[in-house]
């Protein structure tokens, strides 16, 4: 959602670090997939547009603060929306790997509006530590030690030696950052 724009940039750094100093010993890449620089323009329900364009993935890592989105029509935010086809395919195949943090940095709800998205937020939260871990950050420099931390044992689970389909060429893990906001979205 759009109070965690930091957030955001900041995976992209993580992320950018780890593709030139850890993954090349790994034959691994991270590419992310954000909405606003990999989807291309298109009529029609901006969340359907959105979820056509993401194809497969290997990693849904998802930031919430007080902030849940828009809805979209088939759930209360375009992450909402994510999460769930996400988590539809890794009932099937236990792919991809969902990581959602959560952040804990204090605020003051100013509005109505602000108090029903916090809400939101906090019943999907509650929602997802019923199916597995979250991860909880009281500040950005919290949250990159456990992205570098968390990114560098996907690295190592995902090249385990048990894993005999893997080829020793580069391999692309493609990592997909919900949009939350729906069809009103901002750049």
């Amino acid at each position: 959602p759009s109070d965690t724009i930091s957030e955001r940039k900041l995976l992209v750094d993580v992320v950018d670090e780890l593709n030139k100093n850890i993954c090349p010993a790994f034959s691994l890449f991270f590419r992310v997939h954000r909405w606003e620089e990999n989807v291309i323009p298109s009529l029609g329900r901006p969340q359907s547009i959105i979820n056509k364009s993401i194809k497969e993935f290997d990693l849904l890592i998802g930031f919430m603060w007080k902030r849940f989105g828009t809805p979209t029509g088939k759930a209360n935010s375009g992450t909402e929306e994510e999460f769930n086809n996400a988590y539809k395919r890794w009932l099937l195949t236990s792919r991809p790997k969902v990581m959602f943090y959560f952040s804990e940095v204090p605020y003051v709800l100013n509005t109505q509006e602000e108090i029903e998205q916090l809400k939101l937020v906090l019943q999907f939260r509650s929602n997802l530590e019923k199916l597995g871990i979250i991860r909880k950050y009281s500040s950005l420099a919290k949250l990159e030690q456990l992205l570098r931390y968390d990114l560098f044992e996907v690295i190592r689970d995902y090249k385990a030696p048990s894993n005999p389909s893997l080829t020793p060429d580069a391999e692309f893990l493609k990592v997909r950052l919900p949009s939350g906001e729906g069809k009103n979205r901002k750049k």
